[in-house]
């Protein structure tokens, strides 16, 4: 069974990122980044997620799950596709 892309509702993701059960990666660009950003998010465009990325992301999770956010969803869902296709278990995409 292939792990499926879940959606992580505004007030679950602020009560995770409390309790750092989650990381919120921003795949925006880091111009969309410098504008403003949620505190507590990483940086990660996605134009620069190619598999060393991947593996050092892999590396540095301590069983947390990732969350991923852009302006439109477009980004994040592809960013979550990715992931899962890497294998990793626990991905959502902000709502």
């Amino acid at each position: 069974m292939t792990p499926s892309m879940q959606a992580m509702d505004v007030r679950v993701l602020k009560r995770r990122l409390e309790t750092r059960d989650v990381v919120l990666l921003d795949v925006r660009t880091p111009a969309e980044y410098r504008k403003v950003h949620v505190k507590g998010s990483v940086l990660l465009p996605l134009d620069s997620v190619d598999e060393e990325a991947i593996e050092k992301l892999s590396q540095s999770l301590n069983g947390q799950e990732i969350c991923a956010l852009c302006l439109s969803g477009r980004r994040s869902a592809l960013l979550a596709r990715k992931l899962l296709d890497a294998n990793f278990k626990k991905v959502s995409i902000l709502q």
